[in-house]
């Protein structure tokens, strides 16, 4: 089997997990966020202070969400920020859903269903801002960085909101920490879908059991892939939690962000 034959089939199992999931994370959000609806519809915004601060003024500025799923919270929030939204999707289900979710809405978001590895329909140079997150869904990030950079304007810029790989690999013990996952240890991990972190707070999810894939990437292959594809690294920050979570402790990063532009001519 070539490694596009592997990723083809990758794509073709993590699809229909998600494609199973989507109905239930949906329900989940809504257990979670019971007044969803009307905080959007009242301007509300789904983005952390850092991500608003990153990106700046998108006031007129074209987004793309690559990773938008049927909730597209952080789509609809980008839209309340007065930007016009592209948001992504390799899930019909969650495209579907995120369609009905802007009806109701009144929104004006671009939902495209494809694969944010390849991004067929969107043009080339026409988007200000990429909003790129869930790289662990990405197996090519090399491939992955290239395709954003092209569809980004000279001038625009990339914008990586993650969870820190460091926080993938060590568990807080007491004083001390467990290694759970080897940081350069980048082999396919394969699995059985259960549910998102969102969806195991409501007694995780009865599903049909769908196999999927996902792809661990330590910081500097995140960074290289962006270097690589073209960007300038504008700022790279390494967020600790503002106390004890229980489960990290705060000297632990927990999240990752990262803002690249693409050089204008």
């Amino acid at each position: 089997m070539t490694s596009n034959d592997r990723q083809a089939e990758h794509m073709t199992m993590n699809a229909k997990a998600w494609d199973a999931y989507h109905p239930a994370y949906m329900d989940f959000h809504l257990k979670a966020h019971p007044d969803f609806f009307e905080y959007l519809a009242g301007g509300g915004v789904y983005l952390d202070d850092y991500e608003r601060r990153l990106a700046g003024d998108v006031t007129g500025l074209t987004v793309l969400d690559v990773c938008c799923a049927g909730v597209a919270d952080e789509a609809f929030s980008w839209e309340n920020l007065g930007a016009n939204v592209i948001a992504c999707d390799l899930s019909p289900i969650a495209i579907e859903i995120a369609k009905q979710n802007a009806a109701r809405l009144n929104s004006r978001i671009q939902f495209v269903l494809t694969d944010s590895q390849v991004l067929a329909p969107v043009e080339s140079d026409s988007v200000d801002l990429v909003y790129g997150r869930y790289l662990w869904w990405f197996e090519d990030l090399d491939a992955t960085m290239r395709t954003w950079f092209r569809v980004t304007k000279p001038g625009g810029r990339l914008l990586i909101s993650e969870i820190h790989p460091l926080a993938e690999c060590l568990e807080a013990e007491r004083d001390l920490f467990r290694l759970t996952h080897s940081y350069h240890d980048e082999s396919p991990e394969y699995g059985v879908f259960t549910a998102t972190p969102l969806g195991e707070r409501f007694g995780g999810w009865q599903g049909p059991g769908d196999r999927c894939v996902g792809f661990f990437h330590p910081t500097w292959r995140t960074v290289n892939a962006i270097l690589d594809a073209g960007y300038q690294l504008l700022r790279m920050e390494e967020v600790c939690p503002l106390e004890n979570s229980g489960d990290r402790r705060v000297d632990l990063p927990k999240d990752l962000y990262l803002l690249a532009r693409k050089p204008a001519p």
